[in-house]
């Protein structure tokens, strides 16, 4: 599927090093405990109130499918980031040019994403837009689809109309597990 955006199809891929591709872009968003979290959901855009939590360790391999871009030179740089949204306003392109895999080390793009991720956690409207309260600021990045190996788990938004039926989750998450590298033997 796709996003009214035309971006966000949930497409995963068994490795990072796949062409760079619009219609696969992911938008995420990174939080840590200093910061609450929503889902994005809008019904008429596609979206529903479930999501995907990813770990972002090093041995999970997923940093490697961020996009970075040579017209990016400010806050995380050379990442396709932002303290806000990124869709179409991240260094003035729609998509990445390279991946990080090609690029960075692992600490190079952990260094980059903390340089947004501190901003995002404090909030300051002036540079990372004032469209929400503070404490429901968010960050955006761009990633080349999405890893099986780094899906760590479901995140399940109570508000809002649009409720998956929980044994479609189920079955999403089952399709999910046969194509990781390590599955789980556990339910999710």
């Amino acid at each position: 599927g796709s996003s009214g955006f035309g971006a966000d199809s949930a497409t995963f891929y068994d490795h990072w090093n796949q062409p760079i591709n619009y219609k696969v872009r992911q938008s995420m968003s990174i939080g840590n405990h200093k910061k609450s979290m929503q889902l994005y959901f809008d019904p008429n855009f596609g979206y529903g109130t479930w999501g995907l939590a990813f770990s972002l360790r090093e041995e999970h391999g997923y940093w490697k499918f961020f996009e970075t871009h040579e017209n990016c030179r400010g806050l995380g740089k050379p990442l396709m980031g932002d303290c806000g949204d990124c869709f179409g306003f991240c260094c003035g392109k729609l998509v990445g040019s390279h991946l990080v895999g090609d690029q960075l080390s692992y600490g190079q793009w952990k260094s980059s994403v903390m340089e947004i991720l501190k901003l995002t956690a404090i909030g300051h409207p002036e540079r990372c837009g004032g469209h929400e309260p503070v404490d429901r600021n968010w960050n955006e990045y761009n990633t080349n689809g999405l890893s099986y190996d780094a899906v760590y788990g479901v995140v399940n938004n109570t508000f809002g109309n649009n409720q998956p039926k929980e044994q479609d989750v189920c079955n999403f998450m089952e399709k999910v597990n046969a194509k990781m590298k390590y599955p789980r033997d556990k339910p999710w």
